[in-house]
């Protein structure tokens, strides 16, 4: 039975993965100021996501009567935002702020709900109380990150969040974001059931609350002009660090 649930675990992180990098290159290509992104490279970025999607959904087979009810809700809030104009010109995009907001949603959608829905869909309102309170500030950490990397490249009628308050601001935001998501992974460790009756030390939340650390770092070193490198593997690196050191810490 461990065994099933690992392998379930594991092909649903991979289906996640692969639905995450798909969702991110297809707002890249539509999202993108046209002198940005040559055509053959917003071509490119689509088909790349079109092979991603692809893999999610295969990995996802045994589940697509549920996958179809869900994929709805997060793809067209995401293609409502992204189809409009290429110009960035009217319709949801010029609305201050909400780029961040439709990912956030996606997110949720994707790696919170999907999964709940999979293996405990009567427990989905206790779990998104419990998890939400960590998940939406790491994940709107990393998007606002991502924002400011797109600062130059997102049309300026777009008026994401490091377009409105400037890199500075969007930094002090983010680290506030990590230091909030560390704080309630520790507090929750400290004061959980197993620590408080049995003496337990929340190896696990420690670990998670020193990622968190870490994050806080990055956030002060971002700038719109560091390497793709930097956003591409440091930053969006934190959506796998976290769970991952928080598995290995619980395996310690």
């Amino acid at each position: 039975m461990q065994h099933v649930e690992a392998g379930l675990a594991l092909r649903m992180a991979t289906a996640i993965m692969l639905g995450t990098w798909a969702a991110y290159q297809l707002m890249h290509a539509l999202l993108a100021v046209p002198d940005a992104v040559q055509g053959i490279e917003r071509r490119d970025a689509i088909a790349v996501a079109v092979m991603l999607g692809l893999g999610a959904a295969l990995l996802l087979q045994p589940w697509w009567r549920l996958l179809l009810a869900l994929l709805p809700w997060a793809v067209l809030p995401l293609l409502a935002y992204a189809l409009p104009s290429r110009q960035g010109r009217g319709g949801l995009r010029s609305v201050p702020g909400l780029k961040v907001l439709v990912i956030l949603w996606c997110w949720i959608i994707a790696v919170l709900v999907l999964p709940v829905q999979l293996v405990a869909p009567e427990r989905l309102p206790l779990l998104l109380a419990a998890w939400l309170p960590v998940q939406l500030p790491l994940f709107a950490g990393v998007a606002l990150l991502s924002d400011l990397r797109d600062r130059t490249t997102d049309p300026l009628t777009m008026r994401t969040w490091p377009q409105l308050l400037g890199e500075g601001w969007t930094r002090a935001l983010v680290i506030l974001l990590f230091l909030y998501t560390g704080a309630v992974v520790l507090m929750r460790g400290y004061f959980s059931y197993d620590a408080v009756v049995d003496g337990r030390i929340p190896g696990p939340e420690f670990a998670v609350a020193m990622c968190c650390g870490w994050a806080v770092v990055l956030a002060a070193m971002a700038r719109s002009t560091r390497p793709a490198w930097f956003f591409g593997l440091l930053v969006d690196g934190l959506l796998l660090l976290l769970p991952v050191a928080y598995a290995l810490a619980l395996l310690w």
